[in-house]
């Protein structure tokens, strides 16, 4: 929807699709032949099982990224869909005037969505990523800036999508070996982006510098260096 997360119309829309979603397989099951209802299986849970399977027994982020998901959406599109267009033509009078409703919502969210998404650098969909362009713009605002960050995780596909955001200006460090790191010189302003605690500190100790919060949300922190 192009919202935060945590809010509680969010989180309402969210059951409400869960349920719809949920019924939509259950009446595909059982309404349609096996190889309608087992193709539309196979686009949603195999997809799911080897993107969440990996994450839950090793970790990582691959099934909190949408772009891999697009067969899994395609699933659940066609049996929304086919639970809808049954509805609207089978039902009763008033229980094709509740689908008619539900539809309607439906379509409306999406285009509200639409709307919402069209005017901004991001939507909710880039998850780790959302905030990076607001991270840019603290980065930009700075003189002879220095950006440090380790990598781990998905710290290098970040540290990729911020140089198109960045200034030309700006200087890189992805660090492999944190131990041992002395901040170099020559940098008026100097930025940690999700380093870990450990690192931070260590830096804080032995260079005798303080590392002041700009930007933080669940996925990504900025520090800024003050010496």
């Amino acid at each position: 929807m192009g919202w935060e997360f945590e809010t509680f119309w969010t989180y309402l829309i969210i059951i409400f699709c869960l349920i719809l979603v949920l019924y939509s397989l259950y009446f595909m099951y059982k309404k349609t032949v096996l190889k309608s209802w087992l193709f539309v299986f196979c686009l949603v849970f195999i997809q799911i099982f080897f993107l969440l399977g990996p994450d839950l027994l090793w970790g990582g982020i691959r099934s909190l990224s949408p772009r891999y998901l697009i067969p899994f959406y395609l699933g659940i599109n066609l049996s929304v869909a086919y639970l809808l267009g049954i509805k609207l033509i089978t039902s009763s009078k008033i229980m094709t005037k509740i689908w008619s409703i539900i539809t309607i919502i439906i379509l409306s969210l999406g285009i509200i969505s639409c709307v919402i998404n069209s005017p901004k650098e991001t939507a909710w969909t880039k998850v780790i990523s959302y905030s990076l362009p607001q991270v840019a713009q603290i980065i930009n605002k700075t003189d002879s800036p220095l950006l440090i960050s380790n990598d781990q995780g998905y710290h290098p596909g970040n540290i990729m999508a911020l140089s198109y955001l960045l200034n030309q200006e700006v200087k890189f460090q992805l660090l492999s070996q944190e131990k041992g790191y002395h901040l170099p010189k020559g940098f008026q302003s100097i930025f940690l982006l999700s380093p870990t605690d450990e690192f931070k500190l260590n830096l804080e100790r032995e260079t005798k510098v303080k590392a002041k919060l700009m930007f933080s949300d669940t996925y990504l922190k900025l520090w800024k260096i003050e010496v």
